[in-house]
């Protein structure tokens, strides 16, 4: 979903929360109020979703009624993760995901490509309801 205004996205995330038709939720919200995020906070609680709201890294030391805060920062060889907000007491020390690439043995088969338009047309001489 991209919305053309803000308020269009902060209502979009709150009806997708409420729904609960998805398993995830990610939203980049790069300004939003207090208020709404607790309507969001709210919004999630008692769901079987996942939901990450992320935020520019200026947005660190301002309120939040999030439970788990966290700022990410590359490292050396990975994701340095600091926790800014838990529950429990607090950890300073930032936890280093490490990244290492990843190899594909050149025996792997390839992936096809993946073109929706192709799936919807009929194969020649092969009726449209037969794709239903």
């Amino acid at each position: 979903v991209a919305p053309p205004y803000p308020a269009d996205a902060l209502w979009s995330a709150e009806q997708i929360l409420k729904n609960g038709s998805c398993s995830a939720l990610l939203c980049w919200l790069p300004q939003v109020r207090p208020q709404f995020l607790r309507r969001l906070h709210l919004a999630a609680q008692g769901r079987d979703m996942l939901f990450f709201l992320l935020r520019p890294a200026g947005a660190a030391q301002a309120a939040s009624p999030a439970p788990l805060r966290l700022a990410l920062t590359p490292g050396i060889g990975g994701v340095v993760v600091h926790l800014l907000k838990r529950r429990g007491p607090i950890y300073d020390t930032p936890l280093l995901i490490p990244l290492e690439p990843v190899r594909i043995p050149s025996s792997f088969p390839a992936h096809a490509s993946l073109d929706r338009r192709a799936l919807t047309q009929p194969a020649p001489g092969c009726s449209t309801s037969a794709l239903a």
